[in-house]
C-alpha cells in the first residue's frame, strides 16, 4: 500500500509539474512582447521542466522547491501584468464607455450605435445618453451562436425604459491593433475587457445581418426593480473597467461571468453550474432558474419564436421595434 501510494503521489507530482511547466512556457510566449527570443529561450527551459517530471525529481533529490522556484516567479510576474494605458484597440472597441452615475440618473459617453453596410464597412457614430433607473421597465437576454456552435455562445443584456430608451450591454475582447482575436490567446492577458453599451441595431444587427450568426433574444422575469438593479450594478461595474480596466478571459471573465456576477449568486444560491461555461446552454440553466419568461418549459419548442432573423423591414431606427415585437 505505501508503495502504491508512493508512486501515486510521484504521478501526481508529475501531472502538475506537467501542467505548471506548460502554462508557464504559455504565459512566456503570449506575454513577452517584443523579447520573443527570451521568451523562447526561457519557455523551452519551462517545457523542459514540464517534460521532466518524475526524473527531474529525482535529480533534485524530490525536492518539490526546485521546480517551485523555477515556476512561482514566472506565476507572481504574470499575476501582476496590468493593461498598458497607452495600447491602441482596434476601431470597434477604440473608444471605452464613459459612465456619470447620479442616482436615480445615469449617463452613458460613447455609447457605440454604429452603421454597418457590411462587417468590416460602417459608419463610426457615438451617443450619449441618460437614463432615470425610476423608468427602468424589462430586461432581455440575447444569446447569439456563430459558426454553428451550439454549446457556446455570445450572451448580452437588453434594457428597456418607459420613455422608449433601450440600450445593450456587450462584454467583449479589447482587440489590438495588429492581433486577431483567439480564445486560447484569451486566458494569458492579450486583450482588453470590453464592456460595451451600444444600441441593438448595432450590437444585435451586427450579429444577425451581417455576421449570419443565429441569435436568440429572450423577455427574462426580472421585475421593473431587478432591471433597474441589475443595470446600476453593471454601470457601477463600467465606471471601475474604464477608471481602471482589466484584461478579458476566456474562463472566468468573460461576456458570461461579467453579466452574470449581480445575478447567480441569488438565482444559483451561490452554486456552480457548468451552464456558465458551456454558454451556449446559459438559455436552459435560466429557464431551469425561472428567469427567463417563455410561453411554456420546452425550451427546444420554444427558440425558434425568439429567433431574430437575418432581415427585417425598415433601417436602424425601426430595429428595436420590430425585434421587440416579434419576441413578445
Amino acid at each position: 500500500m505505501k508503495t502504491f501510494l508512493k508512486y501515486a503521489c510521484r504521478f501526481a507530482a508529475d501531472i502538475l509539474f506537467f501542467l505548471t511547466g506548460l502554462w508557464c512556457f504559455c504565459a512566456l510566449i503570449f506575454c513577452a512582447g517584443e523579447n520573443r527570443c527570451t521568451a523562447w529561450g526561457m519557455g523551452l527551459i519551462f517545457a523542459g521542466t514540464a517534460l521532466g517530471g518524475r526524473s527531474l525529481l529525482r535529480a533534485c533529490s524530490g525536492n518539490v522547491f526546485f521546480q517551485l522556484a523555477i515556476q512561482l516567479p514566472v506565476m507572481i510576474w504574470f499575476y501582476g501584468l496590468e493593461p498598458d494605458p497607452a495600447t491602441c484597440y482596434q476601431t470597434p472597441w477604440a473608444k471605452q464607455a464613459e459612465v456619470a452615475i447620479e442616482e436615480p440618473f445615469i449617463t452613458v459617453k460613447n455609447l457605440r450605435d454604429f452603421h454597418y453596410r457590411t462587417e468590416r464597412d460602417f459608419d463610426i457614430r457615438y451617443r450619449q445618453e441618460t437614463y432615470d433607473l425610476q423608468e427602468a421597465q424589462e430586461l432581455h437576454l440575447a444569446v447569439s451562436h456563430w459558426d454553428g456552435l451550439e454549446k457556446i455562445a455570445h450572451t448580452m443584456l437588453s434594457f428597456s425604459f418607459r420613455d422608449g430608451k433601450k440600450v445593450v450591454l456587450s462584454v467583449e475582447t479589447r482587440v489590438p491593433e495588429g492581433k486577431k482575436q483567439n480564445s486560447f490567446a484569451g486566458l494569458f492577458k492579450q486583450f482588453g475587457l470590453g464592456m460595451v453599451w451600444g444600441t441593438e441595431s448595432d450590437l444585435l444587427q451586427l450579429r444577425t445581418k451581417f455576421r449570419r450568426e443565429t441569435l436568440y433574444f429572450y423577455p427574462t422575469a426580472a421585475t421593473p426593480e431587478e432591471t433597474a438593479k441589475l443595470f446600476l450594478a453593471l454601470m457601477r461595474e463600467t465606471e471601475k473597467n474604464t477608471e481602471t480596466p482589466k484584461f478579458y478571459n476566456t474562463l472566468i471573465r468573460n461576456c458570461t461571468t461579467v453579466l452574470a456576477k449581480p445575478v447567480l449568486p441569488i438565482l444559483l444560491d451561490g452554486k456552480i453550474d457548468y451552464r456558465l461555461w458551456l454558454n451556449g446552454l446559459i438559455d436552459e440553466l435560466l429557464l431551469d432558474t425561472g428567469w427567463l419568461r417563455l410561453t411554456g418549459r420546452d425550451l427546444e419548442v420554444q427558440k425558434n419564436r425568439y429567433r431574430i432573423p437575418e432581415f427585417l423591414p425598415g433601417g436602424d431606427a425601426e430595429y428595436s421595434e420590430n425585434i421587440h415585437k416579434l419576441v413578445q
